[in-house]
C-alpha cells in the first residue's frame, strides 16, 4: 500500500518496516503456491490426520501456554497448519469451494477457531443447532481481540444446542475477557451443577492431576467459578456460588513453572496470583473505574473453609494475608476458625529421614539458605542451636510461594522476624502463633536489621536479647555469604 495512504509508517522504526515487509513477501508466497489442487490435498490430509481437534481457553494446564503467553504447543501448530492453508486459500479466492465448505460444516469447531472472520459468518446458516455451539466455541478465543462483531453472527438461543464442552469454551473465554453479557445470555436457564466436563484433557500433565484429583469430573459451575476467581471476576464469580459452585474448589497456578495449588479463598487473597489482564473494571457513565467488589469477601460469605484446601496446605489463606500484611484478612479468619498449622509439607507424611536433615535437601533452594560449603549447614545448625532453643524445620508450617520460574518457602514467625515488626509478634502471640524459632527464621532475620523483632522473640524464649542478636548475626557473616 502506499505510504501516502499510511503516513504513520514513516514514524515506524526501521526494524518494524522490515518485518513487516517480511511477512507481507511470506503471504504473497503463500498465496502464490495455493490453488484449487493444493486446497484438495489438505481437506484429504485434515480428513486422514483423524478426528477434529477442539481447543479451548478453558482451566486446563494444557491449555496454560495459550492462556497467559499467546503462544500454541507443538501439538496445536500442528493442527493449525493445514488450516492455515485454507484460510490462504480463502483469502486468495473468496470463494467456498465445495470441497471446503464440507468439511467446514463437518467440523464447526474449526471452523471457528481458524476461519471465524473469513468463511465462518458466510456458513453459520446452514449450521445445524450442535454445529452452531460447535462454532462459537471453537471462535471464541476471538474475544480476546476485543471485537466480537466481526465474528460473532446474530442468532437467537434456540438456535443454538449447547453441549458440555462447547458452553465451557465459550463460556470461559467469555468470562476471561470480560464479556459478562454474553456470560449471563449463555449460562441463563442451564443447570450448571449437573453438567460436568473433565478438568484435563490430556497431556503431559495428566498423570502427575490423577495423584491429586483422581475425579477428573467437575461441575460447569466449578469450572466457571475457578476461571471468575482466576480472572478477579467477582460478578461472575458471585453468580456461579449463588448457582451450586464450591467456594472450597481448588485453583492451580497456571502462570508459574510450579503446580502451585491455592484454594479459591488464598489464591483471592494474593494480588499477585496469576490473574487475566483482560477482565478490567467496568467504567461508569462518566467514564470513571467503577469499584469492584471484593473477591474474597465474596467467597467468604459462601460459607468456604477458611483453612483452605489440603492440597495447598492446610491455612494457607491465613497464610496468604499474612504475605500481605493484610492484618484485618488475618484477624477475620483466625476469628473464622484458620490457625498457624498445616502447610505445604503437611500435605503428606514426611520420612524419616527427611525429618532428620537439617534443610530437606529436595527443597534446599526455597529456603534461601546458600552457605559456602555443606557442611557449613551443620556447622550453622549446631552453633546457632547452643545459643537459642532451636526447633527442626519442619516442627513449623512453611508454605510455597512460587512465581514463573522460581519459588521459595516461608513461614508465619519468620516473616515477621524479616519484617522486624515487634508490635505484630506481640498482637499475635496473645493471638496463638507459636515461638517456634527455626533456623532459616534465625538466617533471614540476621540478614535483615535485626534491631526490635528477633530481640523481642528471643527475650520471651529466656536469653540475653541483644547479645544472642549479635553472636546470631556474626555467626550467619560468618558461614551464609551474601
Amino acid at each position: 500500500m502506499d505510504t501516502k495512504e499510511n503516513p504513520e509508517d514513516d514514524h515506524l522504526p526501521e526494524f518494524v518496516k522490515r518485518r513487516q515487509a517480511e511477512w507481507e513477501a511470506e503471504r504473497r508466497a503463500r498465496l502464490e503456491r495455493v490453488n484449487d489442487e493444493v486446497m484438495r490435498a489438505t481437506v484429504a490430509g485434515i480428513r486422514e490426520a483423524g478426528p477434529e481437534v477442539r481447543r479451548g481457553r478453558m482451566d486446563f494446564m494444557a491449555e496454560r501456554g495459550r492462556m497467559y503467553f499467546h503462544t500454541r504447543d507443538s501439538e496445536e501448530e500442528k493442527a493449525r497448519e493445514p488450516w492455515s492453508v485454507l484460510m490462504d486459500y480463502w483469502d486468495k479466492y473468496q470463494t467456498p469451494a465445495p470441497e471446503l465448505e464440507t468439511l467446514c460444516l463437518e467440523r464447526p469447531w474449526s471452523l471457528g477457531e481458524y476461519l471465524a472472520p473469513r468463511l465462518g459468518l458466510l456458513l453459520w446458516p446452514r449450521l445445524h443447532p450442535r454445529g452452531k455451539a460447535h462454532y462459537l466455541a471453537g471462535a471464541s478465543w476471538l474475544f480476546r481481540m476485543g471485537t466480537p462483531d466481526k465474528w460473532l453472527p446474530e442468532y437467537s438461543d434456540p438456535e443454538v444446542a449447547w453441549d458440555e464442552e462447547s458452553l465451557a469454551a465459550f463460556v470461559c473465554n467469555a468470562i476471561y475477557f470480560n464479556k459478562n453479557d454474553l456470560f449471563l445470555r449463555t449460562v441463563s436457564g442451564q443447570d450448571l451443577r449437573a453438567m460436568t466436563i473433565p478438568r484435563n484433557r490430556g497431556g503431559g500433565t495428566s498423570a502427575w492431576l490423577e495423584k491429586y484429583i483422581p475425579n477428573h469430573e467437575r461441575p460447569l459451575a466449578d469450572v466457571f467459578f475457578e476461571c471468575a476467581v482466576r480472572s478477579r471476576n467477582p460478578a461472575v464469580a458471585r453468580y456461579c456460588l449463588e448457582h451450586g459452585a464450591d467456594p472450597n474448589i481448588p485453583v492451580i497456578n497456571l502462570a508459574s513453572d510450579y503446580h502451585e495449588w491455592f484454594s479459591a479463598l488464598s489464591y483471592s487473597l494474593s494480588p499477585f496470583s496469576d490473574s487475566s489482564t483482560h477482565c478490567l473494571p467496568e467504567k461508569d457513565e462518566n467514564g470513571e473505574r467503577k469499584e469492584r467488589e471484593d473477591m474474597a469477601a465474596i467467597i467468604l460469605e459462601h460459607g468456604p473453609d477458611v483453612q483452605g484446601h489440603p492440597l495447598e496446605g492446610l491455612n494457607k489463606p491465613l497464610h496468604t494475608a499474612w504475605v500481605w500484611r493484610d492484618r484485618s484478612w488475618v484477624d477475620a479468619l483466625l476469628r473464622r476458625g484458620a490457625k498457624f498449622e498445616g502447610g505445604y509439607f503437611a500435605r503428606e507424611p514426611l520420612t524419616e529421614e527427611m525429618k532428620r536433615e537439617v534443610l530437606p535437601q529436595r527443597w534446599a533452594w526455597g529456603f534461601d539458605i546458600n552457605v559456602r560449603k555443606k557442611e557449613h549447614l551443620q556447622e550453622l545448625w549446631e552453633a546457632a542451636g547452643s545459643l537459642l532453643p532451636l526447633a527442626p524445620w519442619h516442627h513449623v508450617p512453611w508454605y510455597l510461594s512460587s512465581h514463573a520460574h522460581g519459588g521459595s518457602f516461608s513461614n508465619f514467625l519468620g516473616l515477621v522476624l524479616v519484617w522486624d515488626d515487634s508490635a505484630m509478634l506481640q498482637k499475635y502471640f496473645a493471638k496463638g502463633l507459636p515461638m517456634t524459632l527455626t533456623l532459616p527464621d534465625v538466617v533471614m532475620a540476621c540478614k535483615g536489621k535485626a534491631e526490635h523483632a528477633l530481640p523481642y522473640l528471643l527475650g520471651r524464649l529466656g536469653v540475653d536479647p541483644h547479645a544472642t542478636t549479635a553472636r546470631l548475626r556474626n555467626l550467619v557473616r560468618a558461614l551464609v555469604p551474601e
